[in-house]
Parts: structure tokens; sequence; C-alpha cells
């Protein structure tokens, strides 16, 4: 059976300390907040402001201990969506202060849009700015009834609107809105109307005259008046281009004076006196005697001569140069004459073979036979010799390059023979001859060395001295192995055959490890989980046998063999030998696992409990919700060794089956292990776990803890999730994290152990579980 014992006093705001006593609290009935009333009647005895005769407040709390919170003293708010300052009077809340986005003002007709609350200014918009349940009342322009669909409007029949009603337009002033043809600016007929709505009858006329000034009877475009009747000195056409001259009129005569005489819009066409023009179609200046028209001034695409020999090419006109190009671009009467500016310069080529005498050209439009169009040759009558021909060891300058016999395609390699061997080595010439100290041999593979050539034997001197790129070969060799850490044992897979020791190699070669001195075919097996002895095997050996590898613990091991890896050894434990798992890096290393439990599934069943007893782990933490309740025993005394520390490794699970809305929900931050041992007991309190896990989530930031009343009090926190957690089948989130804990216990054995695990921060609703997924005990 387990007792707490708890020993409060002073403590400082910047830590909490958790403090063992030999005595147990007892339950008094006792005033503890010196309130008036006793621990059975008062419902909060720690606070001298909440007891049955206080007076409620407005503060989230049962101050006169009734049962109800805040009753009778909570103001109603509205939702302020738009921020306008007037709620939505169909959305409200009742509470002690305004939430966020709450107004105490009620009455917006429309709380999406902060433009419209009671009191706005109204506006054309088709909106009840203000609230009033009018739309747009008193606002707007004045329309005009238009029956007749002419333009304008019946000033007698007016509508006031904010957007222009269908059959109304803002324009009036019509005289007769049964008739569309009468309107203001309408054309006045002779029909005793006033059309025009001026309030005149048939003024101006319908009839259109035009003034006939010069009285050949054509009148002025210029000049026109509106009457019913033909006034004296108008006519009733306007085809006259001058009024001022009678000698212009459609009926006159065209005469080459860039006047239109006839007035048909053309000056000087078809002229009494005009001139004979030829079609000059190419544009050359030169016009054909085919193709002519007559008029005044030169007309585009013709020409005053008809002097062209071919009107459809621009390139052929008497003032045109020869081409060979089959046309006669002169009009001479000749094509591809010899003196054409393109003709090609041909020479004699007499010896065929494609390069010609440079001393006879000849200019000509065509091919001429015997001819080519090239003057390089240096020697016309000997077909070989020509440029770019083969240049041949002959004393003769076949390529025309004034050069003789260079780079001749039948010159011969000839390779430098330093030491005279008769061999070259890789200096090498091409030449028709050989220069001094050259020979037509090559193959030397060391030219300083008369001794060194590929006639020369083969010896075992670590020369190649046959020259066919091995050495000593064909002497008798042997096997040879790489001896690095140098014991005598050479490395099996770092091999070389020599008919000489190589330094450094040796001829045997079964060393597993040549890296290592102490590691060969002759080294001693030790507890070091290393193949010492290169047998295939590391620590080899059965239970009871010569070669088993048993220790006291881990730390004995890594003592003694500092580069010792995490493995399985053999450890005596006080219940007899068994092979468990060492940790030879984490924490120092030395560690050695008593106890693993790889649950599956994970243990998920600790709920959560509310509590306002502070002081007992499990039950505590100044009136905090917290999640408690789980506790993780297990028996390990077959697995005890001594030791001084101890090792706790946790992976927590936490689970929340509810919506992801508002899940600021926290997980463990604290844990303690309670050993029971077969002389004493250790108690072991781990606090102030870093990242504490969410049941939403990993939580960015916390505030610290303080302590009112001697009771662990969490700053408040509004934080945000840094990311989102996985989700199960049963949509439930799901987070899981290991936290490694080493502390200094008393030295001893001990037989069981008990996890406990909390947490002072949650949020209702309290809807969350926790547990554990596997646990891991390690001493040393």
């Amino acid at each position: 059976m387990l007792f707490f014992y708890l020993l409060l006093g002073c403590q400082s705001t910047d830590e909490k300390d958790f403090v063992f006593s030999e005595e147990p609290i007892t339950e008094q009935d006792i005033d503890a907040d010196l309130d008036g009333y006793l621990r059975s009647e008062d419902c909060d005895d720690a606070s001298p402001s909440i007891n049955p005769g206080a007076i409620e407040v407005c503060d989230g709390r049962d101050n006169d201990c009734n049962g109800e919170i805040d009753e009778g003293v909570q103001i109603t708010f509205y939702l302020d969506n738009d921020g306008d300052g007037y709620g939505d009077t169909e959305q409200s809340i009742a509470d002690c202060e305004p939430p966020e986005n709450y107004v105490v003002t009620g009455n917006d007709c429309d709380d999406n849009d902060d433009s419209l609350f009671p009191g706005a200014v109204e506006n054309c918009d088709g909106m009840d700015n203000n609230c009033d349940g009018q739309i747009d009342e008193n606002l707007g322009d004045t329309f005009y009834l238009d029956a007749d669909e002419d333009g304008f409007g019946n000033a007698t029949e007016t509508i006031q609107s904010c957007t222009q009603p269908q059959g109304y337009i803002p324009q009036s002033g019509d005289c007769d809105d049964s008739n569309a043809g009468i309107f203001p600016g309408a054309a006045e007929n002779c029909d005793g109307i006033d059309n025009n709505c001026n309030g005149d009858i048939d003024e101006g006329g319908t009839l259109t005259w035009y003034l006939d000034a010069d009285g050949d009877g054509y009148g002025s475009i210029e000049q026109p008046t509106q009457s019913c009747a033909q006034p004296v000195g108008y006519v009733d056409n306007a085809s006259d281009c001058d009024d001022s001259t009678i000698d212009i009129s459609p009926d006159a005569t065209e005469i080459c004076d860039y006047i239109d005489n006839d007035c048909n819009g053309v000056s000087d066409d078809n002229a009494l006196d005009a001139i004979t023009w030829y079609q000059d179609a190419d544009l050359d200046g030169f016009g054909i005697s085919t193709v002519t028209v007559e008029a005044c001034t030169q007309p585009v695409g013709y020409a005053n001569n008809a002097n062209d020999c071919d009107d459809t090419r621009f390139e052929s006109s008497p003032i045109s140069l020869e081409y060979c190009n089959g046309f006669d671009d002169n009009c001479d009467g000749n094509t591809d004459e010899a003196d054409a500016v393109d003709a090609t310069i041909y020479f004699v080529d007499s010896d065929g073979d494609g390069y010609g005498d440079p001393y006879s050209p000849t200019a000509s439009c065509s091919q001429l036979t015997g001819y080519v169009t090239n003057n390089q040759d240096c020697n016309d009558n000997e077909g070989s010799i020509y440029p770019y021909a083969t240049e041949y060891c002959n004393e003769v300058d076949d390529n025309c390059n004034t050069l003789i016999d260079e780079v001749a395609v039948d010159q011969t390699l000839f390779y430098q023979d330093a030491d005279g061997d008769g061999y070259g080595g890789i200096i090498f010439e091409l030449a028709c001859e050989a220069s001094t100290g050259f020979v037509s041999l090559d193959g030397d593979c060391d030219d300083n060395n008369p001794n060194v050539s590929p006639s020369e034997t083969e010896a075992c001197n670590e020369v190649d001295d046959d020259c066919n790129g091995d050495i000593d070969d064909g002497i008798a060799t042997s096997l040879w192995y790489l001896d690095s850490d140098g014991d005598g044992y050479g490395d099996p897979n770092q091999p070389t055959y020599n008919c000489l020791q190589p330094s450094g190699y040796i001829a045997q070669g079964d060393d597993c490890n040549d890296t290592d001195s102490s590691i060969n075919p002759s080294g001693t097996e030790v507890c070091n989980g290393v193949d010492d002895d290169c047998d295939g095997s590391s620590d080899a050996g059965s239970l009871g046998g010569d070669e088993l590898c048993v220790a006291d613990s881990c730390l004995d091991i890594l003592t003694a063999h500092p580069n010792s890896q995490d493995a399985l050894y053999y450890i005596s434990f006080d219940s007899g030998i068994e092979q468990t798992e060492c940790d030879m890096g984490s924490f120092g290393g030395g560690w050695t696992r008593v106890f693993a439990d790889n649950m599956s599934p994970p243990d998920t069943g600790w709920t959560l409990q509310t509590t306002s007893i502070c002081g007992i782990w499990g039950e505590i933490l100044g009136g905090y919700n917290v999640i408690s309740g789980g506790e993780f025993n297990n028996t390990i005394s077959t697995r005890s060794i001594p030791h001084t520390e101890l090792w706790v490794e946790m992976d927590y699970i936490t689970l929340d089956s509810w919506d992801d809305t508002n899940d600021i929900q926290y997980g463990p931050d604290e844990a303690y292990v309670l050993f029971n041992g077969t002389t004493s007991s250790d108690y072991i309190w781990f606090t102030d776990i870093d990242n504490h896990l969410s049941l939403y989530g990993q939580v960015c930031g916390w505030g610290s803890l303080e302590v009112v009343n001697n009771c662990p009090v969490p700053n408040l926190y509004n934080g945000v999730f840094c990311t989102d957690d996985p989700v199960d089948g049963n949509g439930n989130h799901y987070t899981h994290d290991s936290r490694h804990y080493v502390s200094t216990i008393e030295s001893g054995y001990f037989d069981t152990f008990t996890l406990y695990v909390g947490s002072t921060l949650s949020q209702a609703p309290y809807d969350e579980s926790f547990g554990l997924d596997d646990v891991y005990v390690w001493v040393r």
C-alpha cells in the first residue's frame, strides 16, 4: 500500500517543490479562508470572497454558493459582424464582458454590410440604408412619360425615381405625345401643323430650293432655302460646282485648265486639248506604242515616248546595262553579248586537270569547251600537278603551293633513338628521309637505357625490360597481402603478385580487421562485441561454455572497451545470466535495459479527472482540470542489478474524440516514477516536461508556471498549433512523443515500479483521454 505525504509551506513564485514529510494530512472542518463559513458549508474555502453570504458579481464564479454562476448580473450583447456599431438582434449572448465582435446595441437590418445601420444617410442605391423599412425614400430625379417614344416626354406626366422607369425619359418638351412625328427639332412640313413644337406652323416649308447666282440653270448646294413655293432666283437642283461663273456647269466643255468645267468631279478629264501618253507598265521611263491615253498631264504608269523593247521588265530599256540572263537588257536587239557586265572569265585547261592557265583569259556568258573558271594551275601541261593535289616524295611541287615534298602522303614515321639500341621512344618525326638520330623502329619504353627495348629479355628487377607493359612478367611470382596494422596478418581483400616482397606486404592474408593490430587470428577474444580472433563470431560461446562473454553490467563492458557499440550482451543479473540490450551512446552510455514493454495496441484508457485539492499528485493542481488516474505497474525484480542512476523512456499517446474547432487542449506535462526496493523506497519526480504534448497538435510556446496559495497555476496562453496531427479511423486526433529522463537515485535493487503521468493544463470540454505506447527502463 503506497501513501503520499505533503508538506505545504512558503513557495517562491519562480519554482515549485514538492516535499514529502513523515506526517499525513487529516480532514478537518475548518474555516481556511477566514470568511466566517466552515469548509463543510463553504463552496470554496480557499477564497474569502466566495461563501453563502457573498453578493453575486459578474466574474464567472459562483460567489454566493447557490449553485449558479453570474445569475441576474449578466448583460445582453449582440453580434456585430460588419463592425458598424449595431448588432444583429437575432444573434445575442449574455455575458459579463462583451465578447469579441459583440456590442450592446442591436436593430441592425443587415449585419453583413457596415453601410446599413439605424441613422445612416439614405442613398440612391436600392437599399434601406437607415434601417427604417423604406428604400430610397424622397430621392432620385424627375422623369417624363414618353407615350409616342419619340425621345421627348410630356411635361404634365412625371415621376420621381433613383432609376429610370420603363416608358419614362429625363427629357420633356413634346407638344403632342400621341404623335411620334411631332417633337422639338422635327422637320416642319407644309401640313398646317407645328411639327417642331416651336409655336409656329409651316415656317420654312418642307421643299428645298437652291440659289442660281450665275443664271446657268444650276443652283449651289451652299445656298439652300426652305419654302412651300419656288422663290425668285432659285432652282430645284444643286448641280452647279461654281455658281459664280456661267461657263462652269454640267453642260460646259472640259479643257486643260486645271478646272472641273463640266462639274463631274474630275478636272481636265477628256479635255478638248489633251496630250497623247504611252503606257509604261514597268515604270522604267520608256513606254510602248500599243497602249495610249489622252490627258492634260502625264498619268501615273505612262511615258511621253514608245522606245521600250520589253515593258514587263524594269531592267530592259535603252539605258540599261547588258547582263548574262537571256534577255535583251539594253534594247539593242542582241542578247547576252560578250560585253555583259557579269560575263564569266574562262581560262584554257590544256591538261584537263580542272585548273586553267592564268595567261589565257576569255569572257563569255556560257561555258566554253576546254576552259575552266580558275587560273591556279602552275603546270598546265601535266594533269597530276594542280592546286590541292596529293604531295609525294618526288622533289616536285605537286600541289602548286611553291613547296616541294612537304606533308607528302608517302612520308615515313621515324623515332628518336636516344640510347642507340635500335628502337625509338615517344619522340617521332614524319619525313621522306630520316633525320640524324632517328630510326624506323619504335616501342622503346625507356629510351635512356640501352638495356631496355622490345628485343631484351625480362628479368626480376621491377623493370619492364622487354617493354610489353608488364613488369617482371614470365618470372616466378608470389602472392602478398597488405598489412596496414603491422600485426603480421594481411588483408585478404588487398592482395598483389610480385616476384619480390613489396614493402608493407606479407604472405599471410587472413586478418579480419587490418586497421586494429589487436584483432587477428592470434588475438584473444574479449567481451567487447568484436570478433577479436577472426573466427567469424563476436564474443562467441553458449551458456556454460568457456568463451561466454558475461559482464556484471553494460557500464563494465563500456569501461573496459570504450569503442563498444549498441548491441545485445550477456549480463549477470541477480536472478542469473541473461542476454539484454546495452546502450553505449546515450547520456554517456553504459546503460543496461532492465525493462521493455512495446505495448500494441497502446494503453489509452487514462481519463480526465477534476478536483480542487492542492498538493497530492493525481488529484491536485490548484483547482485546474487534470489528466490523471492512469498508472503503469510492473515487476522487474528478475532483471535487477546494483545501480545509482535511472533512465525512464516513455512514448505518450493523446487522443481527442471531438471536433477540431477551439482545440486548445493540452497533454501530459509532469510525470514521476515510484520504485519500491527490497530495503528502501526511492521516489523520483520529473517536472516541467519540455514541449508539452497537445491533444490536437504541437502548441507553439507556453506561459510559465506561477504559485498561488501554494498551488501551481499556469499563465494563460492564447497560442496556435504548429502542425495538424493525423486522425485515426475513428476520427480521433493522435499524437505521440518520446521523453527521456535521467535522475540519480539511491543505490540498490528494486522490485517494482509505478509510473504516473499528469497535466496541469487542460480546457473544457473534457472528453479527451491519453496513455502510453512504449515504456523502457534502463539503469547503470
